[in-house]
C-alpha cells in the first residue's frame, strides 16, 4: 500500500509540474511555433543547398578533368575554370590554380635562356599566386606543392636562402626531395651554376650580310634551269589511239574477227578453177595412164 500510495504521489506530482511548465508556455505559444517552423524550414534548406553544392562540385571536378586533358601547352581553359566565380567554396579552383602555376613555371624554366623578359614575367605572375595559396588553401597537399613551386620559383631568381626555407616548411609527400634540394643548394657547384643562370646570355643571332643567302632572297651563284631531255627516237603517228587498235584500214571489228577474209576465199577459187577447165582429151589421156600403170 505504501508504494502504490507512493506511485500516486509521484504521478500526481508530476502532472502538477507538466501543468505548470504548459500553463507557463501559454502565452509564449505563437512564438513557439514560429520558431519550430523556422528550424524545419532552415533544415530543408541546408539539404537543398548541400544537394546544390555537391552538384556544382562534380560538375566543377568534370571541368577539371577535361582542362587537365588539354593539348594546349599554356593551360588556359585551367586557368579559365580557377577564375570561374561559380565554384568558389569548393577545392576545384585551388587545384586548377596550382596547375595552371606549375604549367608556367616549366615554362618559364624551358625557356628561360632564350627568352628572358618572358619567363621573368611569368614568374612573378606565378610568385603571387604561389603565396595566395600557401596562406589560403584549404587543403593541405595544396599549400605543400604551392611551397614546392614557390622555392623553384626563387631559384631560377637566383634567391637560394629564400627557396632553402620554402623548401624546409614543405611536408608530406614532397618532404624528402625538399630535403635533397636543399642539401644540394649548399653545394658550391650549384650555387656558381645559379649565379650564371641568372646572369648569362645566349649569344643573338648576326644581322645577314649582303653576301649571305637569306630565306626568300635570290642566291648569289648563278643557277640554270636543266633543259628537258629528249627521247631517242620521235615517234610520228597522226592515227588515233582507236585506229592503231582496230587497225589502219579500220578492220578487226568484234563481229568480223572470225569471218574468212575475201583474199582467202579467192585463192581458194583460183585453185580448184584450173581443174575444170581442162579439156576432155586431158582427162581421156590421164584417165588411160592411170588405167595401165594399175
Amino acid at each position: 500500500m505504501k508504494s502504490e500510495r507512493r506511485h500516486d504521489l509521484e504521478t500526481n506530482e508530476l502532472a502538477v509540474s507538466l501543468r505548470s511548465t504548459i500553463d507557463k508556455a501559454k502565452p509564449y505559444h505563437t512564438h513557439l511555433l514560429v520558431g519550430a517552423a523556422i528550424v524545419a524550414v532552415l533544415i530543408a534548406l541546408w539539404g537543398v543547398w548541400g544537394t546544390s553544392s555537391s552538384v556544382t562540385e562534380q560538375e566543377a571536378w568534370d571541368k577539371f578533368i577535361l582542362a587537365s586533358y588539354s593539348s594546349d601547352p599554356e593551360l588556359l581553359e585551367m586557368k579559365r575554370l580557377a577564375d570561374n566565380s561559380e565554384y568558389t567554396g569548393t577545392t576545384v579552383p585551388e587545384w586548377a590554380y596550382l596547375m595552371w602555376c606549375d604549367r608556367q613555371l616549366l615554362i618559364a624554366s624551358q625557356s628561360f635562356l632564350v627568352d628572358r623578359a618572358a619567363s621573368t614575367s611569368r614568374l612573378k605572375q606565378i610568385q603571387g599566386i604561389y603565396e595566395g595559396l600557401i596562406t589560403g588553401a584549404s587543403v593541405s597537399q595544396i599549400r605543400d606543392r604551392a611551397r614546392y613551386g614557390l622555392a623553384q620559383v626563387y631559384e631560377l631568381q637566383d634567391k637560394l636562402e629564400e627557396a632553402q626555407e620554402k623548401y624546409v616548411d614543405v611536408k608530406g609527400d614532397l618532404s624528402t626531395l625538399a630535403t635533397n634540394r636543399t642539401d644540394q643548394l649548399k653545394e658550391k657547384e650549384v650555387i656558381e651554376s645559379s649565379t650564371w643562370l641568372a646572369t648569362a646570355e645566349l649569344p643573338k643571332r648576326k644581322a645577314a650580310t649582303p653576301g649571305t643567302t637569306n630565306s626568300g632572297s635570290r642566291p648569289s651563284f648563278e643557277a640554270e634551269v636543266p633543259k628537258s631531255l629528249s627521247s631517242p627516237t620521235d615517234i610520228q603517228d597522226s592515227r588515233s589511239l582507236e585506229d592503231i587498235l582496230t587497225g589502219a584500214n579500220g578492220a578487226g571489228a568484234d563481229e568480223d574477227r572470225y569471218k574468212d577474209s575475201p583474199a582467202e576465199d579467192a585463192t581458194d577459187a583460183t585453185d580448184v578453177a584450173p581443174a575444170e577447165d581442162q579439156p576432155a582429151g586431158e582427162n581421156a589421156k590421164s584417165t588411160e595412164e592411170t588405167s595401165e600403170g594399175q
